[in-house]
């Protein structure tokens, strides 16, 4: 969970780029779902992330948008791919340990939690 710190910084950065786009109006509703699902991202590649699609947006950019931007897709598939806490434990069980470990590096799903058990599975911590 992010703290209120983290909350406000969110916060702060997607009401200057909503400033940039003067026909949008950016509810507090909206703005709470972009905090929450913003939360995911590492704050310097957040606001840099913020600061090209502000240069480089027509429209106010979804939350699925910068999302894409903050995690660049992988070139040969044009997907990101994601793993969830349960997916990189199977792929432990399965030996894939080199890849789970540069996933939990540059995850931004997983919660601190998530990183701490995955990375005790990894050591044999935990059965």
């Amino acid at each position: 969970m992010s703290t209120l710190e983290d909350r406000e910084r969110i916060t702060a950065a997607v009401q200057e780029l909503a400033s940039c786009y003067p026909r949008f109006g950016l509810s507090p509703a909206n703005l709470a779902a972009y905090v929450k699902h913003l939360a995911k991202v590492p704050p310097d590649r957040l606001a840099s992330t913020l600061d090209q699609l502000a240069e480089t947006s027509t429209f106010f950019p979804t939350i699925a948008e910068i999302l894409r931007a903050a995690n660049p897709a992988d070139e040969r598939t044009n997907l990101s791919p994601v793993y969830t806490a349960e997916v990189l434990e199977r792929m432990i069980g399965l030996g894939a340990t080199d890849v789970v470990r540069s996933e939990i590096a540059a995850s931004t799903i997983l919660t601190s939690d998530e990183r701490d058990h995955l990375a005790r599975l990894l050591l044999g911590e935990v059965a």
